[in-house]
């Protein structure tokens, strides 16, 4: 009987934490069959280590929106989030085309800038990256990556995680 209890219990609290996520509305299919992302660039990257962890996140920085670049099928993003000291920038260069799953990367293929003025550069050693959606024809992907970072000045390895959604304007 108290097994019973338990595993109700739980089944009940995965509903409920799932029932209450706030995931963002689906714009149509990807090019892999999982849902596409919003239409809204967003990103959110915390960098954890010595001290407290420093958040970073945002909507596109306005001043960076028409500098948004998305190659699907080079696995090339570009773009820029928030604004003043919470900025930050994100390049990735996987060589690969982007598609739902995950991909483990190394030094090289995700630089992150942080700062006001992205002064701060910050190299990925190592992580796993999950494309969650991508959608070549609204130009769209969202990922997530977590891994560990390199401060270019020769600071100690710092545990990583970043959320973003960006939809690259279409070209002319």
């Amino acid at each position: 009987m108290m097994k019973s209890r338990v595993l109700a219990i739980g089944v009940v609290l995965l509903t409920a934490c799932g029932g209450g996520t706030s995931e963002p509305a689906s714009t149509g299919t990807s090019t892999s069959g999982a849902e596409a992302a919003t239409t809204q660039t967003s990103g959110t990257l915390t960098i954890a280590g010595e001290g407290l962890p420093r958040n970073y996140d945002g909507q596109v920085a306005a001043d960076y929106a028409d500098l948004i670049q998305l190659d699907v099928e080079q696995g090339r993003l570009v773009a820029y989030f928030g604004s003043g000291p919470t900025a930050f920038g994100l390049t990735l260069n996987l060589g690969t085309p982007f598609t739902v799953g995950e991909l483990a990367v190394s030094t090289g293929s995700v630089v992150i800038e942080l700062g006001e003025s992205f002064e701060q550069r910050v190299d990925v050693q190592d992580g796993r990256l999950v494309v969650q959606a991508v959608d070549a024809d609204t130009r769209t992907v969202r990922l997530h990556l977590e891994g560990h970072t390199f401060v270019e000045a020769g600071g100690l390895p710092e545990a990583i995680a970043l959320d973003a959604t960006v939809v690259a304007p279409a070209r002319p």
